[in-house]
């Protein structure tokens, strides 16, 4: 009897532990997301999902300045020049980027990019109209 109680309950504790990760994996808070988290630390590979946390994360954000390409690369594997930009919207903005010489990269293919000044970071975030 006490066995199959003793069973029962380390049953309920690893649901917990795992119904627990499964939250803190997926909840839409920058502040408690476990993979934003653990991206932040290089510790989870980048996923799309994890762009818009760069909007409300304003912290994370500004500690990205003034990093180089190479060290920014670490957190954006996927980085892409606004001549070889990937959909429409990357190709509509893109003129404007050439037109103005900035020096962007687009991150995958989304519609955030990060700008550099003199090879520094200046700005990591959505590319609005």
């Amino acid at each position: 009897m006490r066995r199959l109680i003793v069973r029962r309950l380390l049953f309920l504790a690893a649901f917990a532990f795992i119904g627990g990760l499964y939250f803190w994996g997926t909840i839409d808070a920058h502040q408690v997301n476990l993979r934003y988290i653990l991206w932040k630390h290089h510790a989870w590979p980048h996923q799309r999902f994890m762009l818009p946390f760069l909007s409300v994360d304003g912290e994370f954000t500004m500690s990205l300045r003034g990093k180089t390409k190479a060290e920014i690369q670490r957190y954006f594997p996927l980085l892409i020049r606004p001549e070889l930009a990937i959909t429409e919207y990357q190709r509509t903005y893109s003129q404007d980027m050439i037109w103005r010489h900035r020096d962007y990269l687009w991150i995958g293919d989304s519609d955030y990019a990060i700008q550099f000044e003199d090879g520094k970071v200046v700005y990591v975030g959505p590319i609005k109209g």
